[in-house]
């Protein structure tokens, strides 16, 4: 009677474990399937989460006005002469420096690299004596058009 009853708690107890390695292996196996389902269904979601209200939260923006006084600015600071600032479509500024020379710059970039290269440039060209017709810095290397 008592070796019926130790078998009995014994095999209860390889069933309690056998039990909860189950559950075990099926909660794994669901949230592994719910990690798979969420990358499926998130996968043709844009993970872009737009910079604008931060930036505009932080007092700065990527509008027109806020470039063009940006290159006003920097224009001004290093003694560059320039006749107008237009917009040429969303993210292209056509900086006429004068008639004939123009300056294309991009704000998709680094607004300050950009116009730092037009400072280096414009003044090598001026000291060499060469006067260009375009100068284009929306590219990673500058595209020099001269006349």
């Amino acid at each position: 009677m008592w070796s019926t009853r130790r078998v009995l708690r014994r095999d209860k107890k390889q069933l309690n474990k056998k039990r909860i390695l189950l559950l075990s292996l099926i909660s794994g196996l669901v949230g592994f399937l719910c990690v798979i389902l969420g990358i499926i269904i998130f996968l043709d979601e844009p993970a872009f989460i737009s910079p604008l209200p931060l930036l505009r939260s932080l007092g700065l923006s990527n509008d027109s006005d806020t470039v063009r006084k940006q290159i006003d600015t920097f224009m001004k600071s290093q003694n560059i002469s320039y006749k107008d600032i237009s917009l040429s479509g969303k993210t292209t500024y056509i900086v006429r420096v004068s008639d004939n020379e123009k300056v294309y710059i991009t704000s998709n970039k680094n607004l300050s690299k950009q116009l730092s290269s037009l400072q280096v440039i414009h003044s090598r060209l001026t000291m060499e004596g060469k006067k260009y017709s375009r100068l284009d810095l929306r590219y990673d290397k500058p595209v020099i058009l001269l006349q």
